[in-house]
């Protein structure tokens, strides 16, 4: 059975979890041929709430600020929407921040 592992960064995290600082890791069963997309409207369906930050509910998009990684190389979310996951991948969500 194939498995990827989600890390999560503050806030995107706050509606799923009590934690409030660090990392929040989860692991997710994934299907032969699956894309991220699919894996976070899969999520989306089952805990809508919690992934709002990351999901856009109306439009089922990735949200613009949202940052992601998978294996550490940086996507966009149109991108990342369409990657193929495979067994142990790693996706990490953040927020994109700026300023100075």
């Amino acid at each position: 059975m194939a498995r990827v592992k989600l890390r999560m960064y503050p806030p995107l995290y706050y509606r799923m979890s009590s934690q409030r600082a660090g990392v929040l890791a989860l692991e997710q069963t994934i299907s032969q041929g699956e894309t991220l997309g699919e894996l976070l409207r899969r999520l989306m369906e089952g805990h809508p709430a919690a992934w709002q930050d990351i999901v856009d509910a109306q439009t089922g998009q990735i949200r613009p600020l949202v940052m992601i990684f998978l294996n550490s190389r940086a996507l966009s979310p149109s991108a990342a929407a369409q990657t193929p996951l495979a067994d142990g991948d790693q996706i990490r969500f953040s927020v994109a921040y700026g300023g100075g």
